[in-house]
C-alpha cells in the first residue's frame, strides 16, 4: 500500500479516536477518585431514609399542613428567588436576563419541587425538616431571609439566606438544643430543570460535577442513569448539577465538613440530582455550617469570581486544552462587539485563523509539496530498481535509499503535508466546546433556519457543503500527475487509491460533523475553502519555480 494512502487511513482512525475520546465520550473518573467512591444501583435519598422528626424539639412553631405555608421572594438585578416556609428551602430560581421562549424566564428548579431541604442526624435517628413549617423574618433591604424554629432570639434551628449581586445565595445552618447532633444533609433530589426546548442531547449535555481534593470530576447524565455514584470523601469543595447552559451548585465554606455525597438521575425528570451530607461520629451540642448556593449560568467568567475552582463547572473541554478554549471564547466575544451576528463572527474568525495558520504552516506545506514532486520524478528509476531486484527486498531498499539521497528526496517529506491538519485538531476540540456550551452561543443565530449555532444543522446543509468543499479541495490542490503512458503500475495504483480516498474522507467527515454544532461546521467549511485557495496559490508558485529551474 502506498504510504500516503496508509497515512490517510491512519489519519481517519486518529480523527475517530479524537472525537470519540474528547467529544462523544464522557471523561472517565480518575482512579484516585474512583477508589474513594462506592457505586450504587439505585438512587439514594438520604433525606427520605428512615425520616423521623421529633416535635418536642420544635415547640409551637411546628406545622406540617402545606396549605399554611408561605412563599417569600428575594431578588437582585439578575435573579428572583422564591423560598418556602415548608422546610425553609428554595422553591424556585428565575433568571431575569435569560428566557426560554418570548417572555418566559428561565427557571432552574422543576415546578412544584424544592432544593436544599434539611435533614439532621441524631445518634440513632434522623429528623427530616422538609415538611416542617418555619417562621421567618426578612431584612429591610429584602436581600436576606431568616427561617427559624422555636424562639426567634434563641432558635433551635436557624436557616439564613442572603443574595449577592450576581447569582450567589449565601446560606448558613445553625442547630442547637437538639441533644447530640451527628451532622446534617442537604437534599437536591429535585435536580435541575430543563431550560431549552431542544433536549435531544440531554444525556450528553447534562452533568453532575464535583470537586474533591482540588480535582474536579464530571459525569454525564447517561452515565448517572446507568450507574449512580456515591461515596465518602475528604476535602470536599463543591458539587453541581448542570444542564447545557445553567447550573445549581453548592460550595462549602470552611471548615469543610461535608464527607458524603450521592449523584444520580431524578426518577421523575431524568435530570441530574444530588444529596450532600456532613456526618460526625462524635456528637455535638451545636452544629454550624455555611455554604454558597450558586444558581445561574454555567459561565466561566462569572463562576471564576467565586473561587474554589468553580470555573471548572463551565464546559471548556479537557484540562490540557482549557487555556485554548478560553482564548477562543474571549476572541469570539471581542469580535462580537463589532459584528452582531455570530455567524459572521465565526466566518471572520475562520478567515483570521486560516490566514495565521497557513502562514505559519506554509514552510511545512511547501516542503511536503516539493517532496511529492521529487518523488514523482524518480518513480521510473524506482520501478526499474524493483524490476532489477524482484526477489531481493534488501537490495531494493538499499538502492532506493541511495536513489532518494542522490536526488535529495526525504522519504517522509510527503507526510509533512498532514501536519497542518493535526495542528488544527486541538482548535476543533476547543472550538467545539466553546460553540456548544458557551452561554453567548445560546440561541445565537446566523441566517435562514440556523437559529442556534450551538445545535446541529437539522437539514444537514452545512455538513453536506463541507463534504463537497473537501472533495473539490482534494481535486483543487492535488499534486500534478505525470502522463498516464509514462506512469508505472505502482503510480497508477497509487493514483486510483488516492482518488478513492478523496471521496471516502469527505463522506466520513460528513458523518462525524452532522451531529456537531452547526457553528463548528461553518467554521471548518470556511476554513477549508480559504486554505484550499492558499494551497493552490502555493502549488502554482512551486510549479512555476520548478519550470524555471528546469
Amino acid at each position: 500500500m502506498e504510504k500516503r494512502t496508509l497515512l490517510a487511513i491512519l489519519l481517519m482512525f486518529a480523527l475517530y479516536f479524537v472525537f470519540n475520546q474528547f467529544i462523544w465520550k464522557p471523561a472517565p473518573v480518575p482512579e484516585a477518585a474512583a477508589d474513594s467512591l462506592a457505586t450504587q444501583t439505585a438512587p439514594v435519598d438520604s433525606v427520605q431514609q428512615s425520616a423521623v422528626f421529633q416535635p418536642s424539639y420544635f415547640g409551637d412553631s411546628l406545622r406540617v399542613n402545606p396549605e399554611q405555608t408561605s412563599i417569600i421572594t428575594l431578588e437582585n438585578e439578575v435573579m428572583k428567588v422564591d423560598f418556602s416556609t415548608l422546610g425553609g428551602a428554595i422553591a424556585q430560581v428565575m433568571l431575569k436576563e435569560h428566557v426560554v421562549q418570548a417572555d418566559t424566564l428561565v427557571t432552574l428548579i422543576p415546578q412544584g419541587r424544592k432544593v436544599a431541604d434539611l435533614t439532621i442526624f441524631h445518634p440513632a435517628t434522623q429528623s427530616s425538616l422538609k415538611d416542617v413549617n418555619f417562621n421567618y423574618s426578612v431584612s429591610v433591604d429584602s436581600l436576606e431571609l431568616v427561617f427559624y424554629l422555636g424562639d426567634e432570639a434563641t432558635p433551635v434551628v436557624r436557616r439564613s439566606y442572603r443574595l449577592d449581586d450576581k447569582y450567589g445565595i449565601h446560606t448558613a445552618v445553625n442547630i442547637q438544643n437538639m441533644g447530640n447532633i451527628h451532622g446534617l444533609a442537604l437534599d437536591f433530589d429535585a435536580g435541575i430543570a430543563d431550560s431549552e426546548t431542544y433536549t435531544k442531547y440531554k444525556a450528553q449535555d447534562y452533568k453532575f460535577v464535583y470537586c474533591v481534593n482540588n480535582e474536579s470530576q464530571k459525569l454525564q447524565l447517561a452515565k448517572l442513569k446507568k450507574k449512580p455514584v456515591s461515596g465518602s470523601v475528604q476535602n470536599f469543595s463543591w458539587a453541581a448539577l448542570r444542564s447545557k447552559y445553567f447550573t445549581i451548585a453548592l460550595a462549602e465554606r470552611e471548615p469543610n465538613l461535608i464527607n458524603e455525597f450521592n449523584g444520580y438521575a431524578n426518577s421523575e425528570t431524568g435530570n441530574p440530582a444530588m444529596n450532600l451530607s456532613a456526618k460526625s461520629s462524635a456528637g455535638k451540642v451545636a452544629w454550624d455550617q455555611e455554604f454558597l448556593i450558586y444558581a445561574g449560568p454555567a459561565d466561566y467568567d462569572i463562576l471564576s469570581t467565586y473561587g474554589q475552582q468553580m470555573d471548572q463547572i463551565a464546559e471548556r473541554g479537557p484540562g490540557w486544552l482549557r487555556w485554548l478554549a478560553n482564548l477562543i471564547a474571549n476572541f469570539l466575544k471581542f469580535l462580537h462587539k463589532y459584528l452582531p451576528n455570530y455567524g459572521l463572527v465565526i466566518i471572520v474568525f475562520s478567515l483570521i485563523l486560516s490566514l495565521i495558520l497557513t502562514s505559519i504552516q506554509q514552510p511545512l506545506t511547501r516542503k511536503g509539496m516539493e517532496a511529492d514532486l521529487k518523488m514523482q520524478e524518480i518513480q521510473p528509476q524506482m520501478e526499474a530498481i524493483r524490476k532489477k531486484y524482484p526477489n531481493d527486498m534488501e537490495a531494493q531498499r538499499r538502492e532506493m535509499v541511495k536513489l532518494q539521497q542522490e536526488h535529495g528526496v526525504n522519504v517522509f517529506g510527503g507526510c509533512i503535508m498532514w501536519i497542518p491538519l493535526l495542528i488544527n485538531m486541538p482548535i476543533l476540540i476547543s472550538l467545539y466546546n466553546v460553540l456548544r456550551y458557551t452561554l453567548d452561543m445560546r440561541n445565537a443565530s446566523f441566517i435562514l433556519w440556523w437559529k442556534d449555532l450551538s445545535l446541529p444543522d437539522k437539514y444537514y446543509v452545512l455538513p453536506i457543503l463541507m463534504s463537497v468543499v473537501m472533495i473539490v479541495q482534494s481535486r483543487f490542490v492535488k499534486p500534478p500527475t505525470p502522463d498516464e503512458s509514462k506512469m508505472t503500475e505502482q503510480q497508477k495504483q497509487a493514483q486510483q487509491t488516492s482518488k478513492m480516498m478523496s471521496y471516502i474522507m469527505p463522506v466520513m467527515m460528513f458523518f462525524i460533523f452532522k451531529g456537531l454544532p452547526s457553528g463548528l461546521v461553518l467554521y471548518y467549511t470556511v476554513y477549508s475553502i480559504f486554505s484550499a485557495f492558499r494551497q493552490y496559490s502555493l502549488q502554482k508558485k512551486i510549479k512555476t519555480k520548478d519550470t524555471i529551474t528546469k
